[in-house]
């Protein structure tokens, strides 16, 4: 408790309100109590601000690290990356969804913090994407290996959250942007193994697009 409490919790960068002084307590004081590892409720008159401020600590890079923590600790073991996490036990082997995201988040946790550690979290995952998820034609399958599959689907069409192959990209793009090149040259792989399905319908592929504007070169990423 003494340690949290010394903390000086901070508003996310990316946080496009101004909080009034006692939301900023407000949001303080549930940033201390995640850190202590305890629930904790909000009560007033004023259901807007709860949200406002319940939104602050969603998106504060103590919350990510907590999230980041989980899963390394509860997800991540000697298999390999887990997919869900049950009563106790992690199970089913992670898809390529579960792996970019993940990659994707300490990437930009990284950047946010400059905590390296990240960033290594962050190649690893993409490592292991590329060794066991890559497709001879650049981009990744949605799952590993499995002599029960009778086909391997790879896809980078967006649904109701940016694909995966997408996401990967991101990730990529955000290593490439702290120095390590060779993750650059990947992601262009990456979209250019989708770059008819892009020109056949563009705006099924928006989250890839907008990640391979943010690559060096022609503006294309490819």
């Amino acid at each position: 408790m003494k340690s949290a409490q010394a903390i000086e919790p901070v508003l996310p960068e990316g946080l496009k309100a101004e909080l009034r002084a006692y939301q900023l307590d407000g949001f303080r004081w549930l940033a201390r109590m995640a850190q202590w590892g305890v629930g904790a409720c909000l009560a007033d008159d004023m259901g807007l601000g709860k949200t406002l401020q319940a939104l602050a600590l969603m998106n504060s890079e103590l919350t990510h690290a907590r999230a980041a923590a989980f899963v390394a600790r509860c997800l991540d073991g000697p298999q390999g990356l887990m997919h869900r996490y049950r009563g106790g036990t992690a199970g089913i082997p992670a898809f390529l969804d579960d792996y970019a995201f993940l990659a994707w988040g300490h990437a930009e946790l990284g950047r946010a913090s400059g905590a390296h550690e990240h960033v290594r979290r962050a190649a690893g995952l993409l490592d292991s994407l590329e060794l066991e998820f890559s497709a001879p034609s650049g981009g990744f399958y949605q799952s590993r290996p499995d002599d029960l599959l009778f086909m391997r689907r790879r896809e980078a069409y967006d649904g109701a959250i940016p694909s995966g192959n997408a996401v990967a990209m991101a990730a990529m793009a955000l290593l490439a942007e702290q120095g390590m090149e060779r993750y650059a040259a990947l992601a262009r792989r990456t979209g250019g193994a989708f770059a008819a399905d892009v020109e056949r319908a563009p705006l099924g592929h928006t989250h890839l697009l907008a990640v391979a504007l943010t690559l060096p070169g022609d503006g294309r990423g490819w």
